[in-house]
């Protein structure tokens, strides 16, 4: 029995150890995934094993992904064909014109088979070729085989004469890893690059040329296929190992060729490398930097795990950027003329609004939700559907909701837009001003919007009143016409043919006989010569005489005279008055200030003229508003001003 266990254990360690070495004979190549349908991914896994035969059959339990060392679901794996671009280098050199007892070169079997191999290559597999060599132009960028064999048939060289370079395989490993290695579309694999390369065996001088060639293409993922013409005594030289190794190292087979020898199946290498597997998955990149990592973990047959990656990309992911589209500047709400109720009725009662949204990092997706903030408060919210975000510029419009503002104001607009990714982002505030225009509705309009009869009799009532009071002022007017020309006609022409303006009771006219028209009385502003005042104005004719009438009484703070009715509260009509000649005014101390409002005539107190600063008046001082005069006289004067001549040459 204990036999029999020691020999199931020797069993079961033989069997780890040969699954072990088994999956250690595979090798995974991960791509970098391709971004331009964020946030749905594509990335592409070959899995190979020691003779570089392709793994079929993987189930997509049995790969898991890595993102940012954060696991992330498999949306579905499968496998598919990728395209395969195959590039032919011919190393000329005097090697390969060498002959055997027959005559025949040795190039000549390796034309041959390769001219076989494009007779039979199958149509339906997409591929593309080049043919390189040294001292000829590069013929690239054909599409079918048929065209790479004609331009094999017109190549013939002088291998005698040609010299041996790696300039060639420099030359197409440049062009494999380069810019026609992109040609793969959106969702499409990237092509694989297979060279075959038919050289001599290096001289030493191109050894570390060899290395650099090397590492570009183990770098880009490019095979290399060797076929090395050489006598067998060279098969061991160190120029030899070296292109093993770079065979060996880049997935490619190495086949030493003297013109003895077997040339490999091309057609046997190429085919299961047009078989690659598809992985689709969502990413979970939420902004963070732009450098991402992917890996991918193979389980092949309960083994270990096989590894691929991790590779490097870069990937920017931002929030949605959204903007309110030609925002106004000023929205007017008026409403009609014959509104009974204008502030119910104003229009418009919403404003339309169109949101723009823009993705900054180029990767359109769906919008969840855009909001509308009126004054910091949210006003409306939009849910968009799937179908509504998958522009580059997506577009959602709000209707502004206007009937709550019955005031002019101003108003902060912002937006505010949430993706599919759950980022988020608003939008500048934008002012907005809200004007309210109520227009003015005519007497007419006003009246018809009220009771009918209640209006009319309005309107008569009002047309009566002012008929009355037009007849009983006209009559007042007409007996105090005649009383003021029967008594004072001779002293109305010894004074200035204007004076103050008229009290109430104080007789129509001052003394010049003119009959003044009624309408001057009611835009005259009048006083009460009864009311209490502590100064007044006693006019005087042109010798100083006290003229009939009663006093003007200086009550308010400010008096101003003048010709103008517009500008003077104390209308003097004459030639030498201008339309604002003078001002009186009542200090805090209770005293009056007389300033002339530069006149031409000027503006006298006891015949000595108001300078700029005004004067102090007295009592009893003599004032000339141009060539009128009056005399000021206070109820309680505290002093009377001495009088005092001044000399007409003191005043030059």
């Amino acid at each position: 029995m204990a036999k029999i266990l020691r020999y199931l254990v020797s069993l079961s360690i033989l069997l780890s150890f040969n699954l072990a070495s088994a999956q250690s004979d595979f090798t995974a190549i991960l791509s970098q995934p391709q971004t331009a349908s964020f946030p749905e991914m594509v990335s592409y896994l070959d899995v190979r094993d020691s003779g570089g035969g392709f793994l079929s059959g993987l189930k997509p339990d049995q790969v898991t992904l890595q993102e940012d060392n954060r696991p992330v679901a498999l949306d579905g794996l499968s496998e598919i064909q990728r395209p395969v671009q195959f590039l032919t280098v011919i190393n000329a050199s005097r090697e390969l014109a060498l002959r055997d007892a027959n005559g025949a070169a040795r190039y000549d079997p390796i034309d041959q088979t390769l001219i076989a191999w494009a007779d039979a290559a199958p149509a339906d597999l997409p591929r593309s070729y080049a043919l390189i060599a040294n001292g000829s132009p590069d013929v690239t960028g054909l599409s079918s085989a048929a065209a790479w064999k004609a331009a094999l048939e017109a190549y013939h060289p002088d291998f005698r004469a040609a010299k041996p370079s790696s300039d060639a395989l420099a030359r197409a490993v440049d062009q494999a890893g380069g810019p026609a290695s992109a040609s793969a579309g959106a969702d499409e694999p990237p092509p694989q690059r297979v060279i075959l390369y038919i050289t001599p065996v290096p001289e030493a001088g191109d050894l570390n040329a060899l290395n650099g060639i090397l590492q570009r293409a183990k770098e880009s993922g490019v095979h290399i296929m060797v076929w090395m013409v050489a006598s067998p005594s060279a098969f061991d030289s160190p120029g030899a190992q070296l292109l093993a190794q770079i065979a060996q190292e880049t997935g490619g087979q190495f086949s030493p060729f003297s013109g003895a020898e077997g040339l490999p199946d091309l057609e046997g290498y190429l085919v299961p490398l047009h078989k690659i597997y598809r992985l689709r998955y969502h990413s979970a990149i939420r902004g963070g930097g732009a450098t991402h990592t992917l890996a991918a973990q193979i389980r092949i047959d309960q083994a270990a795990a096989l590894a691929a990656g991790p590779i490097q990309y870069d990937l920017a992911v931002l929030p949605p950027n959204p903007m309110l589209v030609s925002p106004p500047l000023t929205i007017t709400r008026t409403s009609p003329r014959n509104s009974e109720t204008p502030l119910s009725d104003l229009a418009p009662i919403t404003y339309p609004l169109q949101v723009l949204v823009e993705f900054p990092d180029g990767h359109p997706r769906p919008l969840s939700v855009v909001r509308l903030y009126v004054d910091g408060k949210l006003a409306a919210e939009k849910a968009v559907s799937a179908g509504d975000g998958t522009s580059s510029r997506p577009g959602v419009s709000f209707d502004w909701d206007l009937s709550a503002y019955t005031t002019s104001g101003q108003h902060t607009l912002r937006v505010e837009v949430a993706d599919s990714l759950g980022m988020t982002k608003s939008s500048l505030e934008t002012p907005v001003e809200v004007q309210i225009s109520l227009p003015l509705a005519t007497l007419w309009e006003r009246l018809s919007r009220s009771n009918f009869l209640a209006s009319a009799g309005a309107v008569l009532l009002a047309g009566l009143s002012l008929a009355l009071v037009l007849v009983l002022i006209n009559r007042q007017r007409t007996r105090l016409m005649r009383k003021k020309v029967a008594a004072s006609r001779s002293a109305a022409r010894a004074l200035s043919p204007t004076a103050p303006l008229p009290s109430q009771g104080e007789r129509a006219g001052s003394g010049d006989g003119r009959q003044r028209l009624w309408p001057e009385k009611l835009h005259w502003p009048s006083h009460n010569p009864h009311a209490p005042a502590d100064a007044a104005l006693l006019r005087l004719n042109p010798s100083l005489d006290l003229l009939t009438g009663d006093p003007f009484s200086i009550q308010g703070k400010e008096v101003t005279f003048g010709s103008d009715p517009a500008q003077a509260t104390c209308l003097i009509q004459d030639a030498s008055v201008a339309g604002l000649h003078a001002r009186l005014h009542q200090e805090a101390d209770g005293s009056y200030l007389l300033l002339d409002h530069g006149s031409t005539s000027g503006t006298w107190v006891n015949f000595s003229p108001v300078l700029a600063d005004g004067i102090r008046l007295e009592h009893g001082d003599v004032i000339h508003i141009g060539r009128c005069a009056f005399r000021f006289q206070q109820t309680r004067p505290a002093h009377v001003r001495k009088p005092r001549v001044q000399p007409y040459n003191e005043m030059l």
